[in-house]
């Protein structure tokens, strides 16, 4: 008897669970048809192919081709970005770039060494810096905005940074040598400095002839070759220690590399 009841139940448990299955399919197919009935939806969050949306910031700000540089022509600045299009088949047609003395004057809108104006184009790579001449071995920042096909401006880029670098006549630094003259030769140098207070910007800039690795306070800051003839002006180096230099002593170590050669 016991059996039979247990049976029983089983068979109702069964036979109730395969009624909530069907009905929870019969439920979703009549949700299905009710969905594609009629007229096709339209994300409203997504414009219609080809109209114009709200132009985004530009990414990916470059100057001279690379990306916050520590030492550029500054004779022949050119700014570079991209842009992500809001909507499909939009496209830049103006754009406005700020340059300034810092961070926090471009914040406020200030392009107190350059601002462009609004300028009609499409164009952005290689824009033209054609403001005042530019002072040497200082860092500048930058941030730029476009306008899109139906006239509408976008909002400002991230502001990016760039240092100018250093003409022939700004060189104060003079070469140094151990004063050996045999070929593929190895010289080592250590300069001990002192720093009163923490600078808000320190960089050093380094050539060799031929190869170089440079240290500060035992940090690697990085390895030539910046190649050039010592007695001429010629390529170099340049690096931002700001974070390295600490307050009291500070120790420059440099490897030279002479191969022979000019």
């Amino acid at each position: 008897m016991r059996s039979s009841r247990r049976d029983f139940l089983r068979t109702v448990a069964a036979t109730s669970a395969s009624a909530v299955a069907l009905a929870s399919i019969r439920q979703a197919q009549a949700l299905g048809q009710s969905s594609n009935t009629g007229a096709a939806h339209t994300n409203p969050a997504s414009p219609p192919s080809g109209a114009p949306g709200k132009s985004a910031a530009p990414v990916g700000p470059l100057v001279n081709g690379v990306s916050n540089p520590l030492a550029i022509d500054r004779d022949a600045v050119r700014f570079t970005w991209r842009q992500t299009d809001a909507g499909r088949g939009d496209a830049q047609t103006a754009y406005r770039i700020l340059v300034a003395t810092s961070r926090e004057r471009l914040a406020q809108g200030k392009g107190d060494v350059w601002d462009s104006g609004k300028v009609e184009s499409d164009k952005s790579a290689g824009v033209a810096y054609t403001g005042a001449a530019l002072p040497a071995a200082t860092r500048l920042w930058w941030k730029v905005r476009v306008w899109d096909r139906a006239g509408i401006p976008g909002p400002y880029s991230e502001p990016a940074r760039f240092d100018t670098g250093l003409a022939q006549s700004d060189w104060m630094a003079k070469s140094i040598w151990d004063g050996t003259s045999n070929e593929n030769n190895f010289a080592y140098f250590r300069k001990v400095f002192s720093v009163e207070r923490k600078p808000s910007l320190a960089k050093v800039y380094v050539t060799a002839h031929n190869d170089y690795m440079l240290y500060l306070n035992g940090e690697l800051l990085g390895r030539g070759p910046a190649r050039c003839d010592p007695n001429r002006y010629g390529q170099y180096n340049a690096y931002d220690v700001t974070d390295l230099v600490k307050t009291g002593v500070n120790v420059f170590a440099a490897m030279g590399h002479w191969q022979g050669t000019f």
